[in-house]
């Protein structure tokens, strides 16, 4: 789906109709990339300002910063897993 750049004021959750089913939307305040149905809902657009000029954000680098996030999200996991498992190893040992 496409996505539009907003400029998000106040924080706020969306009720919508997506594939038949209602979903609540959390629309955090700040610049951010929406998908399209909620960037151009009217409660979205009531909650928004211009977004600044020299903003720009394309779907490239959109793309690249939530691959980021999920890199580090995941890099994350990694490490609280291997260290619990190596707490477990070690209670193991005591035994």
């Amino acid at each position: 789906m496409a996505t539009k750049l907003v400029n998000i004021v106040k924080a706020f959750t969306l009720t919508i109709v997506r594939d038949g089913q209602l979903v609540l939307e959390k629309v955090e305040a700040g610049i951010q990339r929406l998908e399209e149905d909620v960037a151009g809902h009217w409660y979205t657009d009531a909650h928004s300002a211009p977004v600044p000029k020299g903003v720009t954000q394309t779907d490239a680098e959109a793309q690249a910063e939530a691959d980021a996030a999920e890199l580090a999200k995941m890099e994350a996991e990694e490490k609280d897993a291997a260290a619990a498992k190596a707490k477990a190893d070690a209670a193991a040992k005591k035994s």
